[in-house]
């Protein structure tokens, strides 16, 4: 979302509030960090998420930013189960020995015998494998997301301790 969605968004927020809560208009605060949870979003991604929330949700009390990243983006099994097939894809336009994937990708199909084991396989076996496959891949996704979350907080502090050396030999 860019700045000039603040108004509309906010007013999502104030009907969603209205729906689920009470009469009470939620907080500018509140407003401001549902906004920069959801601002890589576009505001017709988080318009469309609201109106499925307020289709049906059931419960009082406001949903989360979770509750719309989901909606938007999918559950983590939808985003495995997609790579699944985009994997099998990739294998049937290009051959087992011309694929390239992702890290995550990669580890999850390590895990479950390699790319020759999915390729050879039995189409009417591949039940099995997908389950496997969709595990191993939310896993090695978490595990690629922390690493790159930390990887920015250690780069961040680096480039700190640079300013502050920098600083130090100035004075």
């Amino acid at each position: 979302m860019q700045s000039n969605d603040k108004i509309k968004f906010a007013k999502i927020m104030m009907g969603m509030s209205e729906s689920f809560v009470s009469k009470n208009k939620p907080s500018k605060e509140l407003i401001e960090t549902y906004f920069m949870v959801l601002e890589e979003f576009e505001i017709s991604e988080v318009t469309r998420a609201s109106n499925e929330i307020m289709k049906t949700w059931k419960n009082h009390y406001m949903p989360k930013p979770a509750h719309f990243i989901e909606i938007i983006d999918g559950s983590k099994e939808d985003q495995s189960l997609e790579v699944w097939q985009y994997v099998l894809k990739q294998i049937e336009s290009k051959g087992i020995s011309n694929c390239h994937f992702d890290t995550a990708t990669n580890n999850a199909i390590r895990s479950v015998g390699g790319i020759e084991a999915i390729g050879l396989l039995d189409r009417d076996k591949l039940t099995f494998k997908q389950k496997d496959f969709c595990r191993a891949y939310e896993v090695t996704e978490k595990r690629e997301e922390l690493k790159e979350i930390g990887n920015k907080r250690f780069n961040a502090l680096t480039d700190n301790l640079a300013k502050k050396l920098g600083a130090t030999a100035d004075a």
